[in-house]
């Protein structure tokens, strides 16, 4: 298998428990009066907040369209990006992430004991760090078209995500100058571009695995194969991907803030037995530096704090250990009740 070549893994090792397996996942159509949102970001402001808000208090998840990301950039980096994968193991290794640094390539060799079947790039905003990124590779020779690329897509993303977030908050009635003092900044931000080989063993491990965002916002462009699903109302649902759309979902950090008025949920990503897959995924993260907690309009007498403040560093730091008891690293900091 091309995908394990120069590796010691065997099939086996990406194989999940009987009991973990995916499951056979229904489309929006099946979901009896439950149609997945699709949000025209075209409306104005005023008429996008009550749709918005409805949108991620019911599902979590919505699509958008008319969202003002160019479809020939969101294609070019679909392009460079399977070029790359393309490369030999040897090359992209090249550019591994090593942490702490958060930045790099990727593979399954760096997951958890069930390997998941994708490898991926994980990339910051900066120019000079992403032309860097990319020159580390001799052999890729489109480094400087797609870290043009990228560097234009943080941009508009960043943009695209604050817009959102803010009108989210609107329709809880925070004022604008709150979500900026949180989210102002994309210098924090995380481009994830997935790449997901042709699996002969589809039926039996992941993509990656059922898990929550635990950051902001995340921004999700999928190919046209797609197999991203969602958990609603106790049923896997898949999310067919549509042209000129983007998938948008809540986040942990949203979560917390909105006093869980807005719910991050449960996700997974399938793969195909027969064709690759990729995706690539903008997060917009509060600073390690921030301190957040529960907006204080949205804490009463009637409706107490949920979680305890924290600093985004120490959040984080949470965050293996909850993988390792498989549960969320916020839990670590709801209040009892």
């Amino acid at each position: 298998m091309a995908f394990l070549e120069g590796t010691d893994l065997t099939m086996a090792e990406f194989v999940c428990a009987q009991n973990e397996r995916p499951s056979v996942g229904l489309s929006s159509s099946d979901m009896e009066g439950a149609i997945f949102p699709k949000v025209d970001l075209g409306l104005s402001d005023e008429e996008l907040v009550p749709i918005l808000h409805s949108a991620a208090s019911s599902w979590g998840f919505f699509s958008i369209f008319n969202h003002g990301i160019p479809e020939s950039l969101l294609d070019s980096i679909a392009t460079h990006a399977l070029h790359f994968f393309g490369l030999p193991s040897s090359d992209k290794i090249a550019i591994a992430r090593n942490p702490p640094v958060p930045y790099g390539y990727t593979s399954f060799a760096k997951s958890a004991a069930i390997k998941s079947w994708s490898e991926a790039l994980h990339l910051m905003p900066g120019e000079d760090r992403i032309h860097s990124l990319f020159q580390s590779v001799p052999s890729f020779q489109e480094s400087q078209s797609f870290s043009a690329d990228i560097i234009k897509y943080f941009s508009l993303a960043g943009a695209l995500s604050n817009r959102i977030i803010t009108l989210l908050f609107r329709g809880l009635m925070v004022d604008d100058e709150e979500v900026e003092r949180v989210f102002g900044s994309i210098d924090p931000a995380r481009l994830r571009i997935n790449h997901y080989p042709a699996c002969p063993i589809a039926d039996l491990t992941y993509g990656l695995p059922p898990h929550k965002d635990y950051g902001g916002l995340a921004i999700l462009h999928q190919d046209d194969v797609g197999g991203l699903e969602i958990l609603k109302d106790g049923h896997w649902v898949a999310v067919e991907p549509e042209k000129g759309c983007l998938i948008v979902n809540i986040g942990e950090m949203i979560q917390m803030m909105s006093n869980g008025k807005y719910q991050s949920v449960l996700h997974r990503s399938l793969v195909n037995s027969s064709q690759p897959r990729l995706s690539f995924i903008f997060f917009h993260f509060p600073s390690d530096d921030s301190l957040v907690a529960p907006m204080s309009k949205l804490v009463t007498k009637d409706s107490p704090a949920k979680y305890r403040s924290f600093y985004v560093k120490d959040y984080k730091s949470m965050f293996a250990m909850a993988m390792k008891a498989n549960h969320s690293p916020l839990l670590f900091f709801k209040e009892s009740s």
